[in-house]
C-alpha cells in the first residue's frame, strides 16, 4: 500500500522527518522539494526542514540509504504543502481618528504593535489614535489547517489639517 501524503506548511518553522535506523547503513541521503531546505540532519535517520520556501502544491520527501557495498534503496512519501497567504493594511488616521488594522486569510489572528497593543480580532480598532499609536504592527495568522503566517504593516498617525481664518 502507499503511505498517506504528509501534511505541511509553507513556514519557517522547521518540521522533522526521520526514518526507522538500519545497522547495516552508514548513510542516509535526503531530497526535499525545491525551496525547502534541510537545516540539520543531512546523512542521518532524522532531518529538519525549513518549508519558507516552497511553492503550495504535491511534491515528495525522499531517503537513500548506502554503505560501503554501495547505494542501497529509496524510500519517497508524498508531501501536500499547504500556503497562507495573509492580506494585511491599515487605515491612514489623524491624530484623534480610529486606527483601523486588517488582516484576512485566516481563522485566527494574534496582532501585536507599539505601546503594549495586544488584539485577537482580525480587524481591530484603536480609537483616538495619537503618535504613541504610531509604528510597526505584526499579525500572525492561523488557517483552518493550523498553517501560520506572519506580516507586519507600519502606521504613521498623521497631524490633523489646520485651517484658520484671517481678517483683512
Amino acid at each position: 500500500t502507499c503511505a498517506p501524503a504528509l501534511q505541511v506548511c509553507v513556514s519557517n518553522i522547521p518540521e522533522t522527518f526521520s526514518t526507522t535506523a538500519d545497522p547495516t547503513v552508514t548513510n542516509y541521503t535526503w531530497t526535499v522539494p525545491s525551496g525547502a531546505a534541510i537545516i540539520s540532519g543531512q546523512g542521518t535517520t532524522s532531518i529538519r526542514v525549513n518549508w519558507s520556501g516552497v511553492s503550495p502544491g504535491s511534491s515528495e520527501i525522499c531517503v537513500s540509504t548506502s554503505n560501503s557495498c554501495g547505494p542501497g534503496l529509496q524510500y519517497c512519501r508524498p508531501v501536500n504543502t499547504k500556503g497562507i497567504s495573509p492580506d494585511i493594511t491599515s487605515s491612514s488616521p489623524c491624530i484623534g481618528s480610529d486606527l483601523v488594522l486588517y488582516a484576512s486569510g485566516g481563522n485566527l489572528f494574534s496582532w501585536a504593535g507599539p505601546n503594549g497593543f495586544l488584539s485577537t480580532s482580525a480587524n481591530p480598532i484603536i480609537h483616538n489614535a495619537t503618535s504613541i499609536h504610531a509604528g510597526l504592527y505584526q499579525v500572525t495568522v492561523t488557517d483552518a489547517d493550523g498553517c501560520q503566517s506572519t506580516g507586519s504593516v507600519n502606521v504613521t498617525v498623521s497631524d490633523a489639517p489646520m485651517t484658520t481664518i484671517q481678517s483683512y
